[in-house]
Order: C-alpha cells, then structure tokens, then sequence
C-alpha cells in the first residue's frame, strides 16, 4: 500500500493506498446542471462492470458505442493494478471504470457546450460514438 505510483505528468505522485482510499466523486451537482442545460439522450455510471456491462443499458436494440481508449489519461492506479495483476485490457475495461465514473450520450452540441464548462476536479472529455450495433466497441 505504500509504492508509489508511477506518473509522467510531472506532479507529486500518490502511494497505493492513497489511490484505493480515495473518495468517490458524487456527480449530482455536475449532472443536475448538465441535464438542466439540454442534449442528455442517455447516462450510465461506470461501476462494477465497467465500461463493457454499463454502457450497452443505455442504448435500445441496434444501437451500442466506439470508445476511443486513448481519449483521456486512465489514472495510474489503474495502470499500476493492470501491470502488477497482468490483466488484459478486456478485463480491465470490464472491471473497472479506467478514471471515467459516469457517461452521457449527448447531441453533438450539447456535448461541445459540456466539454467547454468542465472545470475543476470533474474534467469532461469526449470518449466515443453512438454507433450502429450492439455493445461496445473499442478503437
């Protein structure tokens, strides 16, 4: 619990522990006025399951995601478990949120309007699309 996790940002590093001891971001504030605002068509939380098992409930039949896995930094605790555990990146993605606690299918211009008015500690990024199919795609 006390290793430090790699980082190559150049900011202080976090141990172990300090990573798994971190407080879970509670997103109803962000979201109230996200939604408030227009464009939300769909929202997924990002808990056990992961990306592969929560994603897919929002969408109807025929329609599933392309995530765009270099699209944000995945925290280093996440790559720290991957690398020690050997996991594969199927299990990860299945398993854990890779540092994105909840999604939203938004209009392209809701989307814009989001990613501008994210600041602070809940950075917004645009992570895929909504595509013809089922479940979720990796690219």
């Amino acid at each position: 619990l006390s290793d430090q996790l790699p980082r190559n940002d150049g900011k202080t590093s976090t141990t172990v522990g300090e990573a798994l001891m971190a407080p879970t971001v509670i997103y109803v504030k962000q979201m109230l006025e996200i939604i408030s605002n227009g464009g939300v068509k769909g929202i997924a939380h990002i808990t056990g399951g992961g990306f592969t098992d929560n994603i897919p409930r929002v969408f109807p039949s025929g329609l599933g995601s392309k995530i765009f896995t270099g699209s944000w930094e995945v925290p280093p605790v996440f790559k720290w478990l991957q690398q020690v555990g050997n996991i594969a990146d199927a299990e990860m993605r299945q398993t854990f949120n890779m540092g994105i606690g909840m999604v939203l299918v938004v209009s392209r211009e809701a989307a814009d309007r989001i990613i501008e008015d994210a600041h602070g500690s809940s950075p917004a990024y645009r992570i895929g699309e909504v595509i013809r199919g089922e479940g979720v795609h990796y690219a």
